[in-house]
């Protein structure tokens, strides 16, 4: 039989069926045991894990742990003097690990295997880098432009309210008050960037 009866759909004789099913056969079985037809096993579990953990290292995740450790030990230095460095130090190392940890899960219920993969890919590139380089700087900024432009429109707004003869409740310490039972109507729905 030729490639030009095969191509134009003539079944194939009895024998060469045969052989080309037993040729086949292999390539089945290799396809029902691989990872996309398998049942999740604890290799591809610990091969995503160790590919979150690769993607948490290139974001920077560590050192943000590291400072967040930092900053909650930092409450505590002044209070006990008398604890030496190479506890605090020890501390450290337990925290950030404790927060590594927590935030590992996170990154693997939100994206495959291969979606780190990408990200990765991403932020190894000049703009990937360029981004986690300049996202503490555009964070700072954002924090500063909105937080006093919802200062302003926080008093704009009870402005115009009071204007329309709206008076604030408050309670006997002076903080706002809602009436008893009553719930803040819900805003406009967001939308996700």
């Amino acid at each position: 039989m030729t490639l030009l009866a095969c191509r134009r759909g003539d079944p194939l004789p009895g024998p060469t069926r045969l052989r080309a099913s037993m040729l086949l056969l292999p390539f089945a079985f290799a396809a029902l045991a691989s990872p996309v037809f398998a049942e999740p096993s604890e290799s591809t579990e610990e091969g995503k894990r160790m590919v979150a953990l690769r993607f948490m290292q290139v974001t920077g995740v560590p050192t943000q742990g590291a400072q967040v450790a930092w900053a909650l030990i930092s409450q505590l230095v002044d209070r006990y003097p008398d604890v030496p460095e190479e506890t605090w130090v020890e501390l450290h190392g337990a925290l950030t690990d404790e927060l590594l940890e927590l935030s590992l899960p996170i990154y693997l219920r939100n994206f495959s295997e291969q979606e780190l993969e990408e990200l990765i890919a991403f932020y190894e590139s000049p703009l990937g880098r360029k981004l986690l380089e300049r996202t503490p700087v555009i964070l700072q900024e954002s924090t500063s432009v909105f937080g006093g432009w919802g200062e302003s429109k926080l008093a704009e707004m009870a402005e115009k309210l009071e204007a329309q003869g709206f008076e604030p409740r408050t309670s006997p310490d002076g903080a706002p008050q809602r009436k008893p039972g009553s719930q803040p109507k819900p805003g406009p729905p967001t939308s996700e960037l």
